[in-house]
């Protein structure tokens, strides 16, 4: 399985990190069910 540390999708995404970059990202996940190796979002219109 590949894995992608936070710094690695940052790079892509060009976007702004608050704290630590070395986790291990593995999978996207819905947020209520996502473990430390996944990936989640929060989309709305508001934001």
């Amino acid at each position: 399985m590949s894995s992608y540390s936070i710094q690695e999708i940052n790079d892509v995404l060009h976007g702004e990190i608050v704290g630590a970059t070395s986790c291990q990202i593995t999978a996207p996940e819905q947020l209520e069910v996502a473990s430390a190796t996944e990936i989640s979002f929060i989309g709305s219109k508001k934001i």
